[in-house]
């Protein structure tokens, strides 16, 4: 997993690592901002080549903590393809207008992002939640979504997913 905050988001590290230490990146997932920068990664070539590159990163202004070897601005760990990761994905509303927005409601799309667990090769782009049927005062919580196969909600079951509210009416 590689993470790397809004200061490094346009370096371009893997490309350079596998240019110079015959690495071959296989990005599993990715999800970049303008603020964050998260991928999957797994990476291919020689022991002694992953080692490089790894170095290499650090090199690149990768802070490591002195006292506990932490990797400070980008977390590197090694995803084992056949053991589940939890990771946060995006909650993706589709359908088209909640029927109770249609009505005069508004909407609340409460969580953003879902806690999964799966296998590496199984993280969904995005979560999708049809919200085109909800009315005002009707919700979609957790526990009414269906995962794809291999993947499990982490999320608590009560959460609020998606909702339709009652307009606030305004003091006269």
């Amino acid at each position: 997993m590689l993470k790397y905050p809004e200061g490094l988001i346009k370096e371009p590290f893997l490309f350079r690592m596998a240019k110079r230490f015959d690495v071959t990146p296989n990005i599993r997932r990715a999800r970049v901002t303008e603020t964050i920068g998260e991928m999957v990664v797994e990476l291919e070539g020689s022991p002694e080549n992953v080692k490089a590159g790894i170095a290499f990163l650090e090199d690149a202004g990768v802070q490591v903590d002195p006292v506990t070897g932490e990797i400070l601005h980008v977390d590197l760990f090694e995803v084992s393809m056949n053991k589940p990761i939890r990771i946060k994905v995006p909650v993706s509303l589709v359908g088209g207008m909640p029927e109770g927005v249609i009505e005069g409601g508004v909407l609340h799309h409460n969580l953003r992002e879902l806690l999964v667990e799966c296998l590496p090769a199984a993280i969904p782009d995005s979560i999708e939640v049809d919200a085109s049927p909800l009315r005002i005062g009707q919700g979609i919580h957790v526990k009414e979504l269906t995962p794809k196969a291999g993947v499990k909600f982490l999320d608590e079951s009560d959460q609020m997913v998606v909702s339709v509210a009652a307009p606030m009416s305004e003091a006269k």
